[in-house]
């Protein structure tokens, strides 16, 4: 069960060129936002094109937001403020060392070949907002080209932040940017949950392709007392999957291993398509950013979840691609706002300039 949710469909027709790519999709309306500065790329110097999950804290009195923004190839998110239709990238946040420690909680995961397995890149591909923490994961399975392993992408983090989005020690002090690291929780738990999780358990760990259809987590939501982890993989006879975990039993103290059983719900998002990212709306209901689980040429897809992982589609992106014509990927996603009638979705798309942060406008589905 994922929730007392209720859907409704609804869609829409547009052709829209925005921030230098053409999408052709079914939003209502589409707003390019513009990056006021830049997110840090893998390169010094040069904005990030690998952006991979966004959350944000509600409005402040003056409209504006604090958001946090991760990417896949690094191991720091990056807060930045959302005001109007801009955002401006703000301080770094390192998630991760240069190597494991013992502050993590529970156990490094086993896993076959990954004995010698570095650390260093978080991966990190899903972010969620739920007072007074910010919540990321990372992705939780092998690297997509060379099919290593890295420990450290094996990892949820959490922050504690106060009501500006500050960095905070376990008692509320705020903490000063140098020493932003210790409001940092990490844990390893999920990955004890997965291995749980029936019937994705048989591929964690596995090559990210289509032959093996190997598990990774692409998004992530906080509903209530649980973390749900949105796989983009395995995709099995046209399902993805959530996995429930209890946000005790993550974060936990100490290195016991996760307790309790993972709640798994399977979504019919289609042959060969998984989860790209989740975001809760106001009152509940969860929102499904859905596409190709591997590389297949697929839609990027928008759904609304029913209680059951019954799902009714709101809005499709057909495609996007760069000013050089090659394609980029809808990747990480957060409500801005549900109500009049109205969903409105900030979107990034990995491939392109600080994500190309778009808002796309849909019809709500009623309760």
């Amino acid at each position: 069960m994922i929730g007392n949710f209720t859907i409704a469909a609804a869609a829409m027709s547009a052709a829209i060129i925005a921030g230098g790519f053409c999408v052709s999709a079914s939003p209502k309306e589409q707003i390019a936002y513009k990056v006021d500065g830049q997110f840090v790329g893998k390169k010094p110097g040069k904005a990030a094109k690998d952006l991979s999950g966004v959350a944000c804290m509600p409005p402040r009195a003056d409209g504006s937001r604090v958001c946090l923004f991760v990417n896949d190839e690094s191991g720091r998110a990056q807060f930045a403020t959302l005001k109007g239709k801009t955002i401006t990238p703000g301080p770094v946040l390192e998630l991760i060392g240069d190597e494991a420690h013992e502050g993590f909680l529970g156990v490094r995961p086993e896993l076959e070949g990954a004995e010698d397995a570095e650390f260093g890149e978080f991966d990190g591909e899903g972010v969620a907002y739920a007072a007074p923490y910010f919540y990321i994961a990372g992705s939780h399975g092998r690297a997509r080209k060379s099919g290593d392993f890295a420990l450290s992408s094996f990892l949820v983090g959490r922050v504690k932040v106060d009501d500006d989005g500050r960095p905070v020690d376990a008692d509320g002090k705020i903490l000063p940017e140098a020493r932003w690291p210790e409001a940092v929780e990490l844990t390893y738990r999920l990955s004890d949950l997965l291995r749980q999780a029936e019937p994705v358990a048989p591929f964690f760990g596995k090559l990210l392709d289509a032959e093996e259809n190997g598990l990774n987590v692409e998004g992530v939501a906080v509903d209530g007392k649980r973390l749900l982890a949105g796989l983009r993989a395995p995709s099995l006879d046209g399902k993805a999957y959530l996995v429930g975990a209890d946000l005790a039993a993550l974060f936990a103290p100490g290195h016991a291993p996760a307790e309790g059983t993972p709640e798994v719900t399977p979504l019919s998002l289609g042959e060969s398509m998984g989860i790209r990212d989740l975001a809760q709306l106001p009152d509940g209901r969860l929102v499904v950013l859905a596409g190709p689980a591997q590389e297949q040429p697929l839609p990027f897809k928008v759904f609304v979840a029913g209680p059951t992982g019954t799902l009714i589609p709101i809005g499709e992106l057909d495609a996007v691609e760069d000013e050089d014509g090659d394609p980029a990927k809808a990747e990480a996603m957060t409500v801005l706002g549900a109500d009049g009638g109205t969903l409105r979705l900030l979107v990034l798309f990995d491939g392109l300039k600080n994500g190309a942060p778009v808002e796309l406008r849909f019809p709500l589905p009623q309760r």
